[in-house]
């Protein structure tokens, strides 16, 4: 077609730069997907950036593209989550099987007799009772003092057992301890094997084990103690070896740590220390359970001193538990040498 010119008119031009059909013309492009940017303004065109719009196919591909991404990170994330839940569920398994067995301390038979109820009655008074404790302090102090200050033979059987109570590996440690410079000193005498009895002449893995694992527990009534560590309550009076014994019982007060809750027996007239049972107040970490005894008597110095303990100690994560019981008997108590 021609002008009046005469000039040839391009009709595909012509509807190209009008502004009416440019405008239908991205009508139809957004409608495609893509906005190519060119907008009428003022009468003129203006240059813009091609952008996605979230509505036609075009996005849909770009999200599916990014969904991906994040889709494989939904994947990491719920798989980790996963596997916490199910070790949740495994370590409280365990722990509750560890908890249903047979303790240390559950395992006494022997029935409390009550004391004098005068006895009761006296030390149910706070002002008594506080002045009783610290009477119990003074007699554990003096204790540990001789305990440091001597050296004694000590007979330790210590055995690994299974959840049913059957001992996996059973060694008898002797040797003699001693404190130079308020360290201990364990010198063995000799290590048995009370599986097999036969003695033991190669490095053993159960000692090393127990040795790398020793925690310093801390009790009331200690060297490593403060007296506000820990709170004191009466517990009542019971017959003890035919005498009365005064049952004070405690807690330690937070931050807990490796703090000891238990019970001390302790002679009504004179404090001294008769007997002790106590556990770890708060087991954390790989440490499930911690349960201790003690028998005080007249050792062969003639002075009251620690003569027998027994431990049971428990541990582990998940599928690993491992679960001991120790024996300890002190015994030739005389000056260090």
């Amino acid at each position: 077609m021609r002008g009046k010119t005469g000039n040839a008119i391009n009709l595909q031009n012509l509807e190209s730069n009008n502004p009416g059909n440019r405008m239908r013309a991205k009508t139809a492009e957004n409608s495609r997907g893509v906005h190519r940017g060119d907008d009428f303004q003022g009468g003129g065109f203006h240059r813009r950036t091609e952008i996605e719009v979230p509505y036609n196919a075009a996005w849909r591909g770009g999200f599916l593209r990014v969904s991906w991404t994040r889709r494989r990170w939904i994947v990491a994330v719920a798989a980790v989550v996963s596997l916490g839940i199910v070790a949740y569920f495994v370590e409280s398994e365990r722990r509750r099987r560890l908890n249903e067995q047979p303790t240390l301390l559950g395992k006494s038979t022997e029935e409390a007799v009550e004391g004098p109820a005068e006895l009761a009655a006296r030390f149910s008074d706070p002002a008594r009772f506080h002045e009783f404790c610290l009477k119990i302090n003074e007699k554990y102090l003096a204790m540990n003092a001789r305990y440091k200050a001597s050296q004694h033979r000590r007979k330790q059987r210590t055995k690994q057992v299974d959840d049913a109570g059957k001992a996996i590996v059973d060694e008898e440690l002797l040797a003699l301890v001693d404190f130079p410079d308020g360290q201990e000193r364990v010198r063995p005498i000799s290590l048995t094997d009370r599986l097999t009895n036969k003695t033991i002449t190669a490095d053993s893995a159960l000692q090393k084990d127990i040795s790398s694992n020793r925690k310093a527990w801390v009790y009331a009534f200690s060297p490593e103690a403060k007296w506000d560590d820990f709170q004191y309550e009466f517990s009542g009076v019971e017959m003890v070896a035919g005498a009365p014994a005064v049952k004070v019982s405690y807690k330690p007060n937070p931050p807990f740590g490796l703090r000891i809750a238990g019970t001390v027996w302790a002679d009504a007239e004179t404090g001294q220390p008769i007997k002790f049972a106590g556990k770890l107040h708060q087991p954390s970490g790989t440490v499930n359970k911690y349960e201790v005894t003690a028998n005080y008597g007249i050792a062969e110095n003639g002075k009251l001193q620690l003569r027998r303990s027994e431990i049971e100690a428990a541990g582990g994560f998940l599928l690993i538990t491992r679960r001991y019981l120790i024996t300890i008997d002190f015994d030739e108590y005389q000056a260090a040498k």
